[in-house]
């Protein structure tokens, strides 16, 4: 019987040197698409495939990630005073997308190393990695960017 997805793991403890010098002080997932956070995008499709806990696997100078999917209160009180429900609500809604766990990976020893780390995390134990391996996961990074074409629409070039 097929399960449907549950977790997606997401591996962001790298140093993001490809897009240096930018990465020395943003992480590498917090670089945005337009306006978007690569990140965010990645969680987005997380969740409409069904994911219901992301677990990323983050290094130190990460913590605008956790951030990121936080509340933040300062700024939805100050959208809120000032009449900016639409922007509240996008903020708001980032925060509630899902349940986010984040776990250091203390260097970065790549991929092989995070997945474990990922499980251990997810399951809230150190003594067991049965939560990522009897659960339907998946792994997700930003490294690519595929276009969907619109139906009626000519592919850009």
């Amino acid at each position: 019987m097929k399960q449907p997805l549950r977790k997606v793991v997401i591996p962001a403890a790298g140093l993001g040197t490809r897009f240096l010098p930018a990465t020395k002080s943003v992480p590498k997932e917090m670089l945005p698409i337009v306006d978007t956070p690569t990140i965010q995008l990645i969680v987005d499709e997380a969740v409409r495939a069904g994911a219901q806990q992301v677990v990323v696997v983050n290094g130190r100078g990460k913590g605008a990630i956790e951030d990121h999917f936080d509340r933040s209160y300062e700024l939805e009180d100050t959208l809120i005073r000032n009449g900016k429900k639409a922007m509240f609500e996008q903020v708001r809604a980032i925060s509630a997308m899902v349940r986010l766990v984040s776990v250091r990976q203390k260097e970065p020893l790549g991929l092989g190393h995070s997945l474990p780390m990922a499980a251990l995390a997810a399951s809230g134990s150190a003594c067991s990695s049965a939560t990522i391996s009897s659960t339907p996961t998946s792994r997700a990074s930003g490294n690519s960017l595929a276009c969907r074409r619109r139906p009626g629409r000519p592919p850009s070039r």
